[in-house]
């Protein structure tokens, strides 16, 4: 670091160095943080984003999760393991980012899991909005904001009957 050929992984060690020393959170969070003008792509911001994870610095984290799907809005990755760390941390706020950019995509078949517990957390975080006194127009807004995102541009549906077939070209 010091002769200027700084590399992502280095900043890795650097804070298993640090964290072994006894230093604060703070100076970790700072130091792999540094990391991120080295990330080169998408993924390496992702990278970060677990790394923090496992340190235990989970705010950060959410950020960096929230900075990628900015950048990659059809990444999918984000959002789960957003949703994941939030349900983790009780994040209400990071559950509503994460729920409401999950049921936004379109999955395919073999992901309707994902969608299936994004909607799980969905309705749980509405229920807990709307038992409070204070949080009843947050709910109103979630609700709204869930409603938008399970809105679709297009709608295609297609049939015949009989051994016809069609050629679609979009």
């Amino acid at each position: 670091l010091r002769n200027h050929n700084a590399q992502p992984w280095m900043y890795e060690v650097l804070v298993l160095a640090m964290e072994a020393d006894g230093r604060d959170r703070k100076e970790l969070e700072r130091a792999i943080m540094s990391a991120a003008d080295f990330a080169q792509n998408p993924a390496d911001m992702m990278h970060l984003g677990v790394y923090l994870v496992r340190l235990g610095l989970n705010d950060r984290a959410l950020q960096v999760y929230r900075e990628v799907a900015k950048t990659e809005p059809l990444w999918s990755e984000p959002y789960m393991l957003g949703l994941k760390l939030a349900q983790q941390t009780g994040d209400i706020e990071g559950i509503q980012w994460a729920t409401v950019g999950i049921l936004s995509k379109a999955w395919q078949n073999d992901q309707q899991d994902v969608r299936q517990r994004a909607l799980y957390a969905a309705n749980d975080t509405l229920q807990k909005l709307r038992k409070g006194r204070d949080t009843r127009q947050q709910a109103k807004d979630f609700q709204r904001a869930l409603d938008r995102a399970v809105e679709r541009d297009v709608l295609v549906r297609v049939r015949w009957t009989g051994g016809a077939d069609i050629d679609l070209l979009v």
